[in-house]
């Protein structure tokens, strides 16, 4: 940063350059009214008898421009010059202290409870799927419980009652293939129903095409057809 005396000497320097622009100013004024008495004179001595011919009159010459030097000095001076100093920032109340250390708190306190949320999802999934696992069992069960019933009574010559367990097997899985299939033994033979015997047969070859018993069931839906049985 320029001392103090440069900058002084740097106004002297720009007021110099001032004083010369307005002393060139004031030589050229001069010039330009000498200029028009001269031509004032010169009409007036002219011979009346024929026209004088126009004369232009001369123009004042253009203001001298002032020098670049002392712009540039007086832009320099002012670029030099000292900013105000910027006013520094109030310290924080004890209201905004508080009020920032209660956010940090609660943000700390919703991370924490985020994650023991995350880590009650996490068991409630657990839970779940053990529940699911022990109802299939369950459930497997007691079709087989069903199932064996409904075998039970059918060896005790009992087929109202067989059926009655053979279709409580079925509301828990329809899709066991070897309840249609006893089912549909117990409607030919002991009940004598072939309509519904051969519609838990067809459901028996749709669900275990490839079982050991599909021929035989095969060859019953055959005769069926073709009026043997």
């Amino acid at each position: 940063m320029k001392s103090r005396g440069a900058r002084l000497a740097l106004v002297a320097l720009a007021v110099g350059w001032l004083t010369v622009a307005a002393t060139v100013r004031e030589v050229a004024a001069q010039d330009a009214i000498e200029q028009m008495i001269q031509f004032e004179e010169t009409v007036s001595l002219a011979p009346t008898g024929a026209a004088a011919a126009p004369v232009e009159p001369a123009r004042p010459p253009a203001p001298a421009a002032e020098p670049a030097a002392a712009t540039a000095a007086v832009a320099e001076v002012e670029a030099a010059a000292p900013l105000p100093a910027a006013e520094p920032e109030a310290p924080p109340t004890a209201a905004e202290t508080w009020l920032k250390a209660s956010n940090a708190d609660l943000m700390q306190a919703l991370a924490m409870k985020d994650e023991q949320l995350q880590a009650a999802r996490a068991e409630i999934e657990q839970l779940k799927d053990l529940t699911r696992r022990i109802w299939e069992a369950n459930r497997r069960e007691r079709i087989n419980a069903y199932y064996n019933m409904g075998c039970v009574y059918k060896a005790c010559k009992l087929p109202k009652e067989a059926e009655k367990q053979f279709l409580k097997a079925l509301e828990l899985d329809p899709a066991d293939a070897g309840v249609h299939y006893n089912l549909g033994i117990l409607y030919d033979e002991d009940l004598k129903n072939r309509t519904k015997a051969r519609q838990q047969y067809q459901l028996f070859l749709e669900l275990a095409p490839d079982d050991r018993d599909a021929p035989r069931v095969r060859e019953w839906l055959l005769a069926a057809e073709i009026g043997v049985r």
